[in-house]
Formats: structure tokens, C-alpha cells, sequence
């Protein structure tokens, strides 16, 4: 379901699914997280996919569609697998029909159609890639279904290596202004595991592919990555990986428009002191990052800028923006050249909280050395989505786990807050009943 918020978060420039026969995907959430862009009142849910069979809980995606509305994708698990995407207007009204429309079949590949991702496509359709995996090897597809939901082309981008040395490829795919889309993925392959990136035209052409190799993995699944848009038609990608015996490292690529590596063939390098865990990125507005590292040592999150020749900007390392280090950390824009961080940390006998910070686009701490608490709710507060909120804010959004007195997880339920740029609520903790 946050899924959306992320979605609105690129409609406004910058889902997980449950195991039911049918979907249940709430309207509500679409109405809330909307309010990225637009104040809506939280009203009711709605069942997306009618009885297609048996949904797979890991492979449902979301998207805005770019008119006020969402895209939702996912996996029918049954006997014959396929990939169904649905389309809703602002009001929750599902314009594809009561099923969706569902990707072709492939005969002769084996179920598995899972990671995905899906996108918009500038004109009320949808792109969707997932893996498919077949006995001689795994491929990544590219589909594409028209703004009326017709099923437009299917094209196979890549191999990705074989079903016994492939683990989930991660595909991200980001949609450009000129109708196409670029797609990304782990290439897990063992001894040479990279991020690949390709970017596909409007009728299913592949225009470019481009490996990024800052070097030979010789451990498997070593790399863990994230790919945003850079803001003028191309892509940014942090990688954080162990070339065993070389030490943790961490790299950040830009990719133009034109598949052009832009920050040399090997990225730019992060300082290797502050070394742990590394994914979160995100745009500056101008062509360079803002990236995230967690630092055990020091129990804290740094942030670091890279402008658009992918130079780092701040000393030291980048700055400390959070006294924690407990688990990786969320960026987003702020629409202003800055970036708003959120965590999880240990909140001790209230369970996990999270904080956040707002860095600016010096590098300032706009919310105080450590940080203003977000949630401390009992019980835990997880999975945190951030997006900003059009006008200098950030809205957040998480999942409260609530427990009766004897430690039992009782309940779920997703909340949202947002703040302004000084870090004052403007509405608090908006609930959705899941």
C-alpha cells in the first residue's frame, strides 16, 4: 500500500498485496497518500481485482497514473501464472474492468514472474517488467498496456542469468517525458553480480543497455542497490557492496537519458570510513544525489551530497543527521535542492520508533542535531515511506503494530503525518484500518 506514496512522489516531480483470493487494495490509501499532491478525505476501500485466483503477496505493485488516479500490478499464482495490472480514477472507479487486463502467458516458462515493477506512461497506460524465468535461462520483460487498458506489446530485454545461479533480479523501473521507460535490475550472476540498466521507447524498442561494473564479485548477492530518477531524463543508482576480500564500499552512478555513464566507469566512491548498509538515494533537482549511509561505529546515519559531475560536496564524510544507526534509513527530495531522511530506531520499552530529519541544501540540520521523533507509538512503528509533500513538506507514512498486555501482536494498522519544512505537524497520524 505505501507503494503509493512513493508512486505520488514521482507524479508530483520529484502496495503490498495480502494473500486473498481477491485483492483488497484500499481506495482510502490511494485518497491519503494522494494528498502528496492534493487534500483528500479518507472514505472507504475497494476490491481492485475481482476472484482471479490465487494472488502472490510479494508481488503486488502501484503507481499514480499521472491523472489523479493509480496503477496496480500483480502476480495470479495459479496454474497458468500471469501478470494482471488494474487502473483506478481519482475516485477509486476501476476504468480496466472488474478483472484488469492480464499480460500473455508465455508457454513453456516455468511461474516464476516475480520481482516486478510498473510505471506510468505519460498517457494513462502502464508499463510493467517482472522476470521470467525459463529451463535454459531468465529473462527480464517489458510489457506495455494502453491508457484503456488494452494489451498493447511484450518484449524481452535481457537474459539475467540462469535458474541456478539467479536469485530476484529487483527490478525499478522509472518513466521518462518522452514515453519510455528505463528499467533496472540485479544481474545476480555468480562473479559477475552488477546493476544493468536499459531504457525502452514507447512501442517496445530497446534503445540502450548499459552494465554498471565498478568491478568482478567473486561472493553471490553481494550488492544491494537503489535507482531513482536524476531529474533531467536519466537515472541515479547507489550501490553498497563486499567484493570479498576488498573491503564494504559504496557507489553512486548517474546515467543520462542515453544510457551514458556520466560519473566515469566506475561511479563515484563514497568515503569508505562510514561503510554500513547502503541503498537509500535520492535527487538533489539539479542532477546530483543525496545519499544515505548507516555507520555502526558511531550509531549514526550520514548523509552525503554528490553534485551533478559527481563530486561529493560535504567534508567529512557528509553530515550526521541522525544519532541512530538501527536500521537503513528513507530519503526523499524536498523539492528545494535538500532531502528529508526518516528511521527506525530502538525506542526501548515503547518498541521501534522513527525518527526523521530535514537536511538542506547546504547540508544544514533543519531539525536540530538529533532529529524530531515522528512516531513513538507502544508497540513498533516499521516500514517507513516518505514522500514530499509539493509545497516544502514531507509526508510519511508507516505501519503500527499494536500489542495487548502480554506482548501479542494484535493489530496493524497503516498511519500517515505529515510536517511542514521546520518540522511542525500538520496533521497527525491519519489512520487506515487494513
Amino acid at each position: 500500500m505505501f507503494r503509493i506514496l512513493e508512486a505520488q512522489r514521482r507524479a508530483c516531480g520529484a502496495g503490498r498485496g495480502t494473500p486473498l483470493v481477491a485483492v483488497l487494495v484500499a481506495a482510502a490509501a490511494l485518497c491519503w497518500a494522494a494528498a502528496v499532491c492534493a487534500a483528500w478525505d479518507i472514505i472507504d476501500h475497494s476490491v481492485i481485482f475481482d476472484d482471479v485466483g490465487n494472488v502472490n503477496s510479494s508481488a503486488v505493485r502501484s503507481c499514480a497514473d499521472g491523472e489523479g488516479g493509480m496503477i496496480v500490478a500483480m502476480v495470479d499464482a495459479n496454474a497458468f501464472p500471469r501478470v494482471w495490472l488494474s487502473r483506478l480514477d481519482h475516485t477509486g472507479t476501476k476504468l480496466w474492468g472488474d478483472q484488469g487486463t492480464a499480460i500473455p502467458w508465455s508457454i513453456g516458462a516455468d511461474d516464476q514472474l516475480v520481482p516486478m515493477d510498473v510505471a506510468p506512461d505519460g498517457s494513462g497506460g502502464a508499463y510493467c517488467a517482472f522476470m521470467e524465468s525459463w529451463p535454459s535461462g531468465n529473462y527480464i520483460v517489458m510489457t506495455h498496456v494502453t491508457a484503456a487498458g488494452v494489451f498493447d506489446w511484450k518484449t524481452y530485454v535481457s537474459g539475467c542469468g540462469t535458474p541456478t545461479d539467479m536469485m530476484y533480479p529487483d527490478i525499478v523501473l522509472e518513466a521518462t517525458e518522452d514515453g519510455g521507460v528505463i528499467v533496472g535490475w540485479l544481474n545476480a550472476v555468480l562473479s559477475d553480480e552488477k546493476v544493468v540498466v536499459a531504457k525502452v521507447d514507447a512501442s517496445g524498442a530497446l534503445l540502450w543497455l548499459t552494465p554498471i561494473e565498478p568491478g568482478v564479485h567473486t561472493v553471490f548477492l553481494t550488492v544491494t542497490w537503489r535507482m531513482v530518477p536524476d531529474g533531467q531524463g536519466g537515472v541515479l543508482v547507489s550501490c553498497w557492496d563486499y567484493p570479498y576480500p576488498a573491503p564494504y564500499r559504496t557507489y553512486v552512478q548517474r546515467v543520462s537519458g542515453a544510457g551514458t555513464l556520466l560519473w566515469g566507469a566506475n561511479g563515484t566512491t563514497l568515503d569508505p570510513t562510514y561503510f554500513y548498509g547502503i541503498r537509500p538515494i535520492a535527487q538533489d533537482g539539479s542532477g546530483g544525489a543525496w545519499v544515505g549511509q548507516r555507520d555502526a561505529g558511531a550509531d549514526e546515519i550520514r548523509i552525503q551530497h554528490i553534485d551533478a559531475a559527481g563530486s561529493p560536496t560535504l567534508a567529512g564524510g557528509g553530515v550526521a543527521a541522525l544519532p541512530y544507526s538501527y536500521a537503513e534509513p528513507v530519503l526523499c527530495e524536498d523539492g528545494g535542492g535538500g532531502v528529508f531522511i526518516v528511521t527506525a530506531y530502538d525506542g526501548g520499552d515503547s518498541g521501534d520508533d522513527l525518527a526523521g530529519q530535514h537536511v538542506d541544501a547546504a547540508g544544514g540540520l533543519a531539525w536540530g542535531t538529533s532529529g524530531i521523533t515522528i512516531a513513538d507509538l507502544p508497540g513498533r512503528q516499521m516500514d517507513p515511506h516518505i514522500c514530499h509533500d509539493g509545497f516544502g513538506g514531507l509526508i510519511v507514512g508507516w505501519v503500527d503494530w499494536f500489542w495487548v498486555e502480554t506482548g501479542a501482536e494484535i493489530n496493524r494498522l497503516p498511519s500517515g503525518k505529515r510536517l511542514d519544512a521546520f518540522g511542525t505537524v500538520l496533521w497527525d497520524r491519519a489512520p487506515l484500518w487494513w
